[in-house]
């Protein structure tokens, strides 16, 4: 009898699981807009879904990818500095705030995000990525932008080169 009710268990939570993989894929493959070719090019093809991955391993297809970062389940991996000229020269515009605009990787990222917003909660970014990460949450956190279930409720950063701090008692 228990094994019984457990494998019912069981199979509605495999069935629920796959709904969810098909819903997901086909809000990937269907999300495609021209500001989205225009980024990444019409033979972008979406992530294969995996149950979990580590910020490690997504961090490093960031790195491996073209674009810098990696879009996987709900979560966007961001890439630091790797691109020479173009990374070196938006690390130095990053003390000046503005990171989505002023540096090639904000302005990619945004874009993508921005199409995907449905899909991403959390963000994991490292050095550079690491500040468009936390630039992304300032501007789309999901308090901020009062559209429910919808926006960033997390982000990790490593070795992100920003400074945090309680300066006059106004900050959080």
């Amino acid at each position: 009898m228990f094994y019984d009710i457990r494998k019912q268990h069981h199979n509605e939570i495999s069935e629920l699981s796959n709904l969810r993989t098909n819903i997901y894929n086909r809000r990937v493959t269907n999300n495609v807009t021209k500001q989205f070719e225009e980024v990444h090019g019409s033979d972008f093809k979406p992530v294969s879904n995996q149950n979990h991955m580590s910020d490690e391993e997504g961090l490093k297809r960031a790195y491996d990818s073209p674009n810098r970062y990696y879009h996987h389940r709900n979560k966007l991996f961001i890439a630091g500095t790797k691109d020479f000229p173009q990374d070196h020269i938006d690390d130095l515009k990053l003390p000046w705030e503005n990171t989505l605009n002023l540096t090639k990787r904000g302005r990619d990222v945004e874009a993508y995000y921005r199409n995907h917003m449905t899909e991403i909660d959390t963000i994991i970014g490292h050095s550079l990525g690491g500040s468009v990460a936390l630039s992304l949450e300032e501007k789309y956190r999901h308090d901020k932008i009062g559209i429910p279930g919808v926006g960033i409720k997390q982000v990790k950063t490593f070795g992100a080169p920003v400074v945090a701090g309680n300066i006059g008692g106004t900050t959080q």
